[in-house]
């Protein structure tokens, strides 16, 4: 369990630090000088045969309220001071509000120096601390009467924390580790050491991690948890990591860095989230307004964007958008804090939902709906609702990226859900059966309306069948739909082309004269091959008229077009391959011999060859030399030619 300190500067959280566990956290020169923390503190608390309790000092001052946020960055416990002879004071208010916005709820108050105080001032202190709190995550913790000077009351307090600590769960354990770096130092033979409260996950002796936001590759050379030595760290423990790299900058991992598992996504300039104001700010949150952003061990400065209405009352919280100067390493569920532009006020704080924003439409309907989703606290309703209103699909990886998901969790996840997956160039897309069986009904009508549109053609490839659908998805997608639609429904599949069993592909009135003059004319010039612009020249037709025609001609199979300009009848294309195979046949090498094909053939030398090259391309023939072998027979060949 890790404890962290809260309250007013000078009421006395170092000294009962110090009574609990004989350790002063104040460790700078100026510290000891002053009688005041600066900086966060470290100390721990021996348990009997077991883990010892980790306790983070943080500072009381109004100044040092970045430090404090540092320090309380994934604590499970708080201790919550307020000195009997003074009362709550104004960091005993701020402090409060900035617990219960992070939704801090396991405490404890310890009102100190009891040994300055009446029994009635000591009654007024923590009655005016229930005012206070009366409102907050904290408002049912239980009390504590200390003196650290005298030992009055320490023993009660230290009994306390370790009963407390056996019920604390590591709920975090599954997920990828993470843990944001609030202090590093160097040790002579082991160099740089790290320290911080972990996040989630475990680390291991070896394990190769990352530093962010500088993509920093380290691998991890000792590990001390809870101040002990160890082969594993574990979340919610406070941990001291020995990092060995090639690439390690003592300069760039600094406090405010985070160390996390290389599966983790890079850091991000802009998350979704919920923010609440705190109620005693004097007027509403405006929108675009600029903050000071307390992430992690982190700070940086951003602006909020109000996504439902155009500002936040105080006491009320809304959805935002909140845009960073410097990237952050968030994920779903983890808590921030905003103070105004000068940082010398708390604004409010919140939970990040959703660290894959849109790149236009914000606030729309769509997106607010989304997040409305993905904020719930359950993974499997969370993703069952995201599902529910994807109608074109949900990016499971980044579900379950942003809510830190392993591989195992994850499919488990998945298999207890009715989810369709498909694996596409850009991740895997889920739809549940409502979404998908729409998909496979707008898809079919599509298709039945193409045909009527198009009755000469034979039919679409997966690209052109979901544009015609007005559907944005990738073309995996369409390959898998086109495959239900198969097994499901009239539709086959003939190369790359989808189309309904049931359509025939016919020209229209029009086209249909124009054809039967153009196969008259081929007819008659056979085995001669024609090229679009002698049909065109002798036909008196364009010749691009005459090639549109061919093509879809081609497409039907009542033509098979030989190169980019030649077309010929199947009937005289099989004539050729016939008198191809009967000349092969003559040779005792079975050699097709190109003169001998020309002369025989009557086509002329530079049909010959277009017409050999063509056999080449479906494999009839393949060329060896100066002459070409046969590789199968003629009516083979014609039988199974689908090239158009």
């Amino acid at each position: 369990m890790i404890i962290a300190t809260a309250g007013h500067v000078d009421h006395g959280k170092t000294l009962l630090v110090k009574a609990l566990t004989g350790t002063n956290t104040d460790k700078l020169p100026e510290e000891k000088k002053r009688g005041l923390t600066i900086d966060i503190g470290f100390a721990y608390l021996p348990i009997p045969n077991d883990i010892s309790i980790g306790i983070v000092d943080v500072p009381g001052h109004k100044r040092f309220i970045r430090n404090m946020l540092c320090g309380i960055t994934g604590i499970d416990f708080i201790l919550f001071i307020v000195a009997a002879d003074d009362g709550p004071m104004p960091q005993t208010e701020e402090h409060l509000q900035i617990l219960d916005l992070l939704e801090k709820t396991e405490g404890a108050l310890v009102i100190t120096k009891i040994d300055r105080a009446s029994p009635k001032r000591i009654r007024k202190t923590e009655n005016d601390f229930r005012a206070l709190s009366s409102k907050t995550s904290l408002k049912n913790i239980p009390s504590f009467l200390v003196s650290s000077l005298t030992g009055e009351g320490i023993n009660d307090v230290k009994d306390y924390l370790i009963a407390k600590s056996k019920l604390v769960s590591s709920h975090r354990d599954n997920g990828n580790f993470r843990m944001p770096i609030d202090r590093k130092f160097s040790l002579p033979g082991a160099g740089l050491i790290v320290t911080g409260t972990s996040f989630s996950g475990q680390v291991k002796l070896n394990e190769k991690l990352l530093v962010l936001p500088n993509n920093i590759n380290v691998k991890i050379r000792g590990i001390h948890a809870q101040n002990r030595e160890s082969q594993v760290g574990c979340s919610g423990q406070r941990l001291a990591l020995n990092l060995v790299g090639a690439d390690i900058n003592r300069h760039s991992i600094k406090r405010g860095c985070w160390l996390v598992s290389d599966v983790l996504p890079t850091p991000i300039k802009k998350i979704d989230a919920r923010l609440k104001v705190i109620s005693t700010k004097n007027k509403p949150l405006a929108h675009w307004t600029p903050v000071h952003f307390h992430f992690g061990s982190s700070k940086t400065i951003g602006r909020i964007a109000i996504l439902e209405t155009k500002t936040i009352d105080p006491g009320n919280e809304a959805l935002v958008q909140i845009v960073l100067e410097q990237p952050i390493a968030a994920l779903y569920g983890d808590r921030f804090i905003v103070r105004n532009q000068s940082a010398s006020n708390t604004i409010g704080g919140g939970k990040v939902i959703d660290i894959f924003p849109q790149k236009t439409g914000r606030a729309n309907r769509n997106r607010i709906q989304f997040l409305t989703e993905m904020e719930k606290t359950d993974d499997r309703a969370a993703l069952i609702g995201l599902l529910n209103i994807s109608n074109e699909g949900l990016p499971l990886e980044n579900f379950v990226t942003a809510r830190n998901l392993k591989v195992k969790s994850a499919n488990k996840l998945f298999a207890n859900i009715d989810c369709r997956q498909i694996v596409t160039e850009k991740g895997t897309l889920g739809f549940n059966k409502k979404h998908w069986n729409a998909l496979l009904s707008t898809m079919l009508k599509a298709l039945e309306d193409w045909h009527r549109k198009f009755p000469d053609h034979t039919g679409l490839n997966d690209n052109q069948l979901l544009a015609a659908a007005n559907l944005n998805l990738p073309r995996e997608v369409g390959v898998a739909i086109a495959k239900d639609l198969s097994a499901f429904h009239s539709v086959k599949r003939q190369g790359n082309l989808i189309y309904m069993a049931n359509h025939k592909p016919t020209f229209s009135e029009q086209d249909d004269k124009l054809w039967n003059k153009i196969k008259l004319h081929v007819e008659l010039q056979s085995p001669r091959l024609l090229s679009v612009h002698e049909i065109g020249f002798a036909l008196k037709i364009k010749p691009s008229q005459v090639e549109s025609l061919m093509v879809r001609a081609a497409r039907n199979k009542l033509v098979k077009r030989i190169s980019k300009t030649r077309f010929i009848l199947p009937e005289a294309l099989a004539s050729l391959a016939r008198l191809a195979e009967a000349i092969a046949n003559e040779n005792i090498n079975r050699d097709l011999e190109v003169k001998i094909f020309r002369d025989k053939s009557k086509i002329g030398r530079n049909m010959t060859i277009e017409i050999l090259e063509y056999f080449d391309k479906i494999k009839y023939t393949r060329r060896v030399g100066r002459v070409r072998k046969l590789l199968k027979g003629a009516n083979q060949t014609i039988n199974s030619d689908s090239s158009t």
